[in-house]
């Protein structure tokens, strides 16, 4: 059933794209001896006649490079806030790992503080060392 139906799309689209082409051809061939006379921003002169055909091929031309310039410009402006998003996600990933630098060095700083703080000091070390001699009764140590 599938594959009946892709040949009925395929067949369908050609014979669009065909009579599409025969439409074009026809009026071209239909107006090849018409000309006019147009009016365009005053660049052209009204005394002048144009053929009809070169004005639709130009026309159609035209609007082709109008749509390409268009679609360029939509690319270039979606590129743009791509590269704003990425931008902003890379700037959040710094300060991330700025604050993560600051924290380590935080902890590092306390733990240094800590550890000083449960270390002995050279000091205390020396007096502990001359206090052995004598019994001190407030030791928790046994006599």
């Amino acid at each position: 059933m599938t594959f009946s139906w892709k040949q009925v799309k395929v067949h369908a689209r050609t014979t669009l794209i065909v009579v599409v082409t025969l439409v074009i051809a026809i009026v071209l061939f239909k107006n090849r001896n018409n000309t006019v006379s147009f009016w365009f921003f005053g660049l052209t002169d009204p005394e002048n006649k144009i053929n009809v055909v070169h004005l639709i091929i130009s026309t159609a031309a035209a609007t082709r490079l109008s749509w390409w310039v268009f679609s360029l410009g939509w690319g270039i402006w979606s590129d743009m806030k791509a590269l704003r998003i990425e931008q902003a996600k890379e700037r959040e990933r710094l300060a991330t790992q700025s604050r993560e630098a600051r924290l380590s060095e935080m902890e590092r700083r306390i733990g240094n503080r800590v550890d000083q703080h449960n270390d002995p000091d050279v000091e205390t070390t020396a007096t502990e060392t001359a206090d052995t001699d004598v019994e001190n009764t407030d030791s928790p140590r046994p006599k």
